[in-house]
């Protein structure tokens, strides 16, 4: 969604933002190169040796190994984990720079603004009616009494703002009065209406409970929890139900208490609800955040990778807790994190294990989780031992059949570096575990997992994935593609040649052609297609990333140089004439292949072409195939 600011603007407070300070303020910086350009350890990655670069001449930065990138901009959204606009406004308050009026809204964007506001305050209202009632009213004598037996003092209890929700229901419409709107309750999940007769109720979620407000990274409220009263029949707990603002597959509880201590200890741990996170903090434990009812996803993973290197699962030592351990390997295995698996002993959760054993007990266990392949070897191991021919390919199947149903795993470094190890514990060589994980891929594609409500977001990002393929790993016409616009960044000069030479659907790839007609409307404006001036149009911090990776790319590849290079001194560069041509090569094959289609269609068809058509048809095809022909040798 646009901010509705303009690119000047945006150029004003990326001017104003010296970029070194910036991250320096995030992580420790050294001069390269003579100050050319800046290097540290990449807040993105597990870093060991410097990758992370900052060159204040482009004001654009890049870590070399997890292929991340962008500008000021973009590196305010995944440190914060916020964004466009909102990195905007930090980094304008931060200059000094006072925000502008943003274009009026569409009458849609302006009422969808207007209900989630209303929603945010509808939410933090009954929080506070919640925890007032748990603070001061009689009816919540039973609940302070079980708060209280579990540990917590009055003080925590206003911490953490817990509530409680009288076995009512119609609480809350009680005391709601006319400060909201029906629709505005229903929409933050509130209250829903009544499945037999008329009118509304409070959430089930709420009835009888104990409550637990659910933030998002901001602080702000957007849903709550809810733990049944000891004695009563019914579900333990109840997470509240997604909504505009909640998304139980992208909210970790207690992100925005967690996220300072993750930051510095660059580890995060979590763990199965809100009570094992609160029953952590309080031990002193802080770098802790809670899933809410779902296994962890690959959005929990990329909202912790921005500011942890490691990221360690705590489960319960139960039987539960072994199994969801071993669901979680195969996910994430391909993922490019330090994910560690902790199952605590004696079948005891966080909470008892503090308990009994106390904070310093627990670090020791963290520092020794299992990396979560290591995790699942061992598992297998004490279930079957290694001391038979038998057992070790049991093992060796076992674990092929995890990597073969991990996503994006195929053909990576870390694909070979799990081979290797695999081999060298189950003494099969190399080459055979290689083969083996080929025929087992190939029995298990044949299968499809059906798809969740969040799949399609937990795939890996396109533009990433083209990203990490590298230069090298793409197709040929993603090649051309590029080439193109490296050509555009190393030489913005000769854009009107280019835009009077390809049209943006002649470009295949939807990410390239975006690029692209970015690249042409600028030139139509007459605003010049710099590099800043394409990132000011960009407001997608993967697209930013993908424009500083193609700067780099020309930069190495030399294409100023060999845009300098004019055979004969002729007044077009040669290359730039070459790299137009092929698309326009392309075009044409693509043209030749329609008519093609275009007289086999007719032929079939014997009464609709005489037959001078035909044979008209057939040279005009014939020509197209003969300069194609004679291009593509030439």
């Amino acid at each position: 969604m646009s901010t509705g600011l303009s690119p000047d603007f945006k150029e004003t407070v990326r001017s104003r933002t010296n970029l070194v300070e910036l991250i320096g303020d995030t992580l420790p910086l050294q001069p390269h190169r003579g100050g050319a350009d800046y290097v540290g350890l990449c807040p993105f990655h597990q870093d060991k040796n410097p990758s992370f670069h900052v060159y204040p001449d482009r004001q654009s930065w890049r870590c070399w190994v997890c292929n991340e990138g962008g500008d000021c901009f973009s590196f305010i959204e995944k440190i914060e984990g916020i964004g466009f606009f909102d990195s905007l406004k930090l980094l304008a308050d931060r200059a000094g720079i006072d925000m502008p009026q943003r274009m009026a809204p569409s009458p849609q964007q302006q009422q969808r603004k207007s209900l989630r506001d209303e929603m945010f305050s509808a939410l933090t209202w009954a929080e506070e009616q919640m925890h007032h009632c748990l603070m001061s009213s009689p009816q919540a004598q039973l609940a302070r009494t079980y708060l209280e037996d579990r540990g917590y003092s009055r003080e925590q209890m206003e911490q953490f703002r817990l509530g409680y929700h009288p076995d009512s229901w119609e609480w809350i419409l009680g005391q709601v009065a006319n400060r909201y709107d029906m629709n505005v309750l229903e929409e933050a999940r509130l209250i829903a209406r009544r499945k037999n007769g008329p009118g509304y109720s409070d959430s089930h979620i709420f009835i009888n409970r104990v409550i637990f407000p659910i933030h998002d990274a901001r602080g702000r409220t957007i849903s709550f929890g809810g733990r049944l009263m000891p004695g009563q029949e019914g579900p333990k707990y109840y997470n509240g139900n997604d909504s505009d603002l909640f998304h139980k597959s992208d909210v970790l509880y207690g992100y925005h208490l967690a996220k300072d201590a993750i930051r510095k200890s660059r580890t995060a741990l979590v763990v199965e609800g809100y009570t094992d996170r609160i029953g952590m903090h309080l031990a002193g434990i802080e770098n802790v955040v809670g899933v809410l009812g779902t296994a962890l996803t690959e959005q929990h993973v990329s909202q912790l990778k921005l500011i942890a290197e490691s990221v360690v699962l705590v489960y319960d030592g139960d039987n539960a807790g072994q199994t969801n351990a071993d669901r979680v390997v195969s996910k994430f295995l391909a993922q490019d994190v330090d994910l560690k698996i902790l199952t605590l002993p004696d079948g005891l959760d966080p909470e008892e294990y503090l308990q009994a054993h106390g904070a310093e007990s627990f670090q020791g266990l963290v520092k020794s989780a299992l990396e979560a392949w290591e995790f699942k070897y061992r598992n297998l191991v004490e279930k079957h031992g290694l001391q038979s021919e038998g057992s070790r390919q049991t093992i060796l199947r076992e674990m092929l059949s995890l990597m073969g149903q991990a996503p994006n795993l195929a053909g990576t470094n870390r694909e070979d570096s799990l081979i290797a190890r695999l081999s060298q514990k189950t003494a099969v060589r190399e080459d055979k575990v290689r083969k083996q994980l080929k025929e087992i891929r190939s029995k298990q594609s044949g299968y499809t997992a059906p798809a969740g409500p969040h799949d399609e977001e937990q795939m890996l990002n396109p533009v990433k994935q083209l990203m990490q393929s590298g230069y090298s790993g793409m197709s040929q016409h993603q090649k051309v593609e590029a080439e193109l616009l490296e050509i555009i960044l190393a030489a913005p000069n000769w854009m009107n040649e280019i835009a009077n030479r390809v049209h943006p659907q002649e470009l295949q790839n939807p990410h390239f052609q975006q690029l692209y007609q970015i690249c042409c409307d600028l030139h139509e404006r007459g605003d010049g297609v710099s590099r800043n001036q394409l990132l000011n149009e960009l407001e997608d911090a993967d697209l930013k990333q993908m424009v500083v990776v193609l700067e780099d790319w020309s930069h190495d590849r030399n294409i100023r140089a060999k845009l300098d290079d004019r055979v004969n001194n002729a007044d077009i560069p040669h290359y730039l004439i070459q790299a137009t041509q092929v698309l326009a090569w392309r075009r044409e094959e693509s043209e030749h292949d329609r008519t093609r289609g275009e007289i086999a269609g007719y032929t079939s068809a014997e009464d609709q072409l005489t037959d001078t058509d035909q044979k008209l048809l057939i040279r005009s095809m014939e020509f197209h195939k003969k300069r194609i022909q004679n291009k593509t040798t030439t």
